[in-house]
């Protein structure tokens, strides 16, 4: 059975949605900032890019590299520029080619782009990952830039996770960088006998986990309603637009409206079956121990080689990220709780 590990940002907010940085200027100007650099310029001059290279890299680049900075000029158009200031356009892959020839040591350059610059995916970005130099540079952090089995681009975040570089590719990685706060995670399980009345308002701890509290299905809305702002995980069985627990099914859409309205982060787990653990499962446990939305990904692919993760506008303008383990694995024998499918959603 194939794991599949969908991330619905059901509330992402408006600081989420950070604009697109466009032009030299901004692009670079973001990079020379983060090095304590000035004095970027625009348009087609590009004296700004060498500076920005030699200050703005020293932190991220490997010892001995050739760095370079990769950005577009205002037309668009992307050059390159080393830390000797020397300037290259790059118009095409065979411009790449050209570019590597010239080097003394092909294999030493490493070249640096923001989420912008990576996410169009074009003929100079794919060849540039093809050869393995290609990295993003995001947050005084460098992520290397690899070819999907599809012929796109993946941002390498960690062994256990990788972001697909669209259009959202900065807009994800923030998502994925936010802060969890561990004592507002509150795993649920649908139980008809459940009313809201019963939630406390606070989660139930034990042995540093928040323990799983039941919920009728019959009683979403009240029941999220006394959650908010907290992080709602719930697992079961997500076959066609629907999540089957034991007790029946329940819509998605219902579910991503009630968590919406209630201004609530929404998490549910695939685990392949409709059945409703009690308890935390050992991957779960672990998850609900990460300090981020990236790490507690990462422990739920853990095991289950690398999850690949897109991301796509939701409704009223939102993110949705959706995360798929990169090749087929084996589930069998998995227990309950251990991660398959989810959706989830940051305020």
């Amino acid at each position: 059975m194939r794991l599949i590990l969908i991330i619905c940002a059901i509330s992402l907010a408006i600081a989420l949605q950070t604009p697109a940085q466009a032009g030299l200027l901004s692009t670079l100007g973001k990079i020379a900032r983060e090095a304590g650099e000035a004095g970027v310029k625009s348009g087609d001059e590009l004296s700004g890019l060498g500076a920005a290279a030699r200050g703005a890299l020293d932190d991220v680049k490997t010892p001995g590299a050739k760095a370079m900075a990769l950005a577009p000029d205002a037309d668009g158009r992307l050059h390159v520029a080393d830390e000797a200031g020397v300037e290259t356009r790059l118009a095409s892959d065979s411009d790449v080619d050209a570019l590597f020839r010239a080097a003394e040591d092909p294999d030493a350059i490493e070249v640096f782009a923001d989420a912008s610059t990576v996410a169009r995916r074009d003929s100079v970005t794919i060849a540039l990952a093809e050869r393995g130099a290609l990295k993003l540079k995001r947050q005084g952090k460098a992520y290397a830039v690899e070819l999907s089995s599809e012929g796109g681009l993946l941002v390498r975040l960690s062994d256990d996770l990788a972001v697909e570089a669209g259009p959202l590719l900065d807009e994800a990685l923030f998502a994925l960088q936010k802060p969890i706060n561990r004592a507002n995670l509150r795993p649920l399980r649908f139980d008809d006998q459940a009313a809201s009345s019963q939630l406390s308002s606070a989660p139930r701890p034990k042995d540093g986990v928040n323990q799983i509290d039941a919920l009728s299905p019959d009683d979403i809305e009240n029941g999220f309603a006394r959650l908010n702002v907290q992080v709602v995980i719930v697992q079961g069985q997500l076959r066609d637009d629907v999540l089957r627990v034991e007790v029946g099914v329940v819509s998605l859409d219902r579910l991503r409206k009630a968590a919406h309205d209630a201004d609530v982060h929404l998490v549910l787990l695939d685990t392949g079956v409709a059945a409703q653990p009690a308890g935390i499962g050992l991957k779960l446990s672990e998850a609900m121990q990460a300090d981020t939305f990236a790490s507690f990904l990462g422990a739920l692919a853990r095991g289950n080689k690398s999850f690949t993760i897109t991301a796509a506008t939701g409704a009223k303008g939102r993110v949705r990220l959706a995360a798929r383990p990169a090749t087929e694995i084996d589930t069998s024998g998995s227990a309950v709780g251990d991660a398959g499918l989810a959706e989830t959603g940051a305020a």
